[in-house]
């Protein structure tokens, strides 16, 4: 009997190679934006704690304090602008990595369901090949009996 051999095996193994490295692609931009968002999270905190302490030292009028914290929260604010602006991007690459993601399974899927059909053909066909083997074999038989019989 003869071997199942799938003939587009290397694009299916192409395919899945790339579908691994589309997905690990797609993993490490959530984890970037995870943590940009994170940074954002606490630049906000730390911008708002400032933002209260400078509100207590105008109201103290300590007018050096005030410079300080004004310098730090326009510090602060550029910071989670330029994070934000960031994290735009990676939001944008993330959808193409969804698409690109989304579109190689669907590939790999594709190329699955043909070999999965030409084997279960592969199978049939053998079965159909060793069952006329057998009637072959059966029939050889009966002959030779029905001969022996009649001699």
């Amino acid at each position: 009997m003869m071997a199942f051999k799938f003939q587009l095996q290397s694009v299916l193994d192409i395919k899945i190679k790339e579908l691994e490295e589309a997905e690990i692609v797609e993993r490490t931009i959530r984890n970037e934006i995870t943590v940009r968002e994170q940074k954002v999270n606490d630049l906000r905190d730390a911008y708002l704690l400032d933002r209260d302490q400078l509100n207590d030292a105008v109201r103290q009028a300590q007018l050096q304090q005030v410079k300080l914290y004004e310098v730090s929260l326009e510090d602060k604010k550029f910071k989670i602008m330029e994070i934000l602006r960031m994290l735009a991007q990676l939001r944008e690459l993330l959808q193409h990595a969804k698409q690109r993601t989304l579109s190689l399974r669907k590939k790999t899927k594709g190329l699955e369901r043909i070999k999965d059909k030409r084997l279960a053909e592969h199978e049939s066909r053998a079965e159909r090949r060793l069952q006329q083997e057998i009637d072959s074999r059966s029939a050889m038989q009966t002959w030779s009996r029905n001969n022996r019989e009649r001699a």
